[in-house]
């Protein structure tokens, strides 16, 4: 079952100080951003990235973007766009800023492009995804279903073991909640 698995973030530090920012060189690609330590990254680079939109929540307004480098997470909480779904490319210009374990991209202003599809997702370990060196990445993991709910009319839960370790996994979806009995591999 591939799902984008993203975790729902809640401190924010953003960009801080008066930083002049017309010295900053422009990040061009995700993994630029990635790999900032948290004080730079809250310096408020110049962010500039085009990808294609893996993950998008309207109701928690949360947007990953996925690039050929990587993936990043998009902070609009502040903010409201029309247009924008999961797949289709967009243009995404903001700063780095860092939230509580990552850089991110904030104060963003999107331009939607087209319809495009999903990168092919990237199976991995789920003790990757324990360790964080999976966040805000376009992953498939593997585990057995140990509960499956509704979070609200628009998010299921899924909880998924492996080697007696567990992984919570909050999705957006329209669709009905599957039946799938506990234990199911998926």
């Amino acid at each position: 079952l591939p799902c984008g698995i993203i975790a729902l973030l809640i401190p924010f530090s953003g960009c801080t100080g008066s930083v002049d920012r017309t010295e900053l060189p422009v990040l061009t690609s995700s993994v630029q951003l990635r790999r900032m330590p948290a004080a730079e990254a809250r310096r408020g680079y110049p962010v500039r990235l085009h990808g294609t939109v893996t993950f998008y929540d309207p109701e928690y307004r949360m947007l990953t973007l996925q690039d050929e480098t990587g993936g990043v997470f998009v902070d609009f909480r502040e903010q409201e766009f029309d247009n924008v779904a999961t797949g289709v490319t967009a243009d995404v210009e903001g700063h780095s800023g860092f939230e509580e374990h990552d850089p991110v991209v904030v104060k963003p202003r999107i331009r939607i492009g087209s319809r495009a599809d999903l990168p092919a997702a990237r199976r991995v370990p789920m003790s990757r995804v324990f360790e964080g060196r999976e966040d805000f990445q376009y992953v498939e993991v593997a585990g057995r279903l140990k509960t499956i709910s509704f979070v609200n009319n628009v998010h299921l839960r899924f909880v998924l073991t492996e080697n007696s370790r567990t992984l919570e996994a909050i999705v957006s979806t329209q669709n009905t909640l599957p039946e799938w009995p506990e234990g199911t591999a998926i």
